[in-house]
């Protein structure tokens, strides 16, 4: 017996009916792991990393790529696992050849300026943007009532 048709379904339907079901969710028939299409929004910690990200480049042009073990922090800032999901927006990228190591695309350093509006949620499948909602959302808007805009760009170019 092939082995893409172990318990009668081959790979292709499998694919097939994971592509139809992604976004209610569903066992995979060929292997059983759980898959579901996500929608993430962008939050106000998100837009706080990117923030001191963009203002840590600014400050050192020669940096171009920094490790997340060197992320800037203080008492207001906490680095958690949620800067790895601004790269689905395109504001955030990661190295090509190493893990862990980052740096602040364009559109990134724009969306900081307040120069352009990014999506408000994306849709995650197999940790893979496969969506973006209508709605769009400004640095100031990400960034809530939680943090002050102007007080968080001081000396920020």
């Amino acid at each position: 017996m092939d082995q893409s048709e172990v318990l009668g379904t081959t790979i292709v339907d499998g694919r097939h009916f994971i592509a139809a079901n992604r976004k209610k969710g569903s066992d995979c028939p060929c292997c059983g792991q759980y898959t579901k299409e996500y929608g993430r929004s962008l939050h106000a910690s998100m837009a706080r990393v990117l923030v001191a990200l963009h203002k840590y480049f600014v400050a050192d042009p020669v940096v171009t790529w920094l490790h997340v073990s060197k992320f800037p922090v203080n008492g207001q800032f906490n680095v958690n696992g949620d800067y790895n999901y601004l790269r689905h927006w395109g504001l955030l990228q990661p190295h090509p050849g190493y893990s862990g190591i980052w740096h602040v695309a364009d559109l990134g350093h724009q969306f900081v300026r307040g120069e352009v509006r990014v999506p408000k949620r994306v849709f995650l499948f197999n940790n893979e943007r496969v969506g973006a909602g209508d709605k769009t959302i400004s640095i100031q808007e990400a960034l809530g009532n939680k943090f002050d805009y102007d007080a968080l760009m001081v000396e920020a170019a």
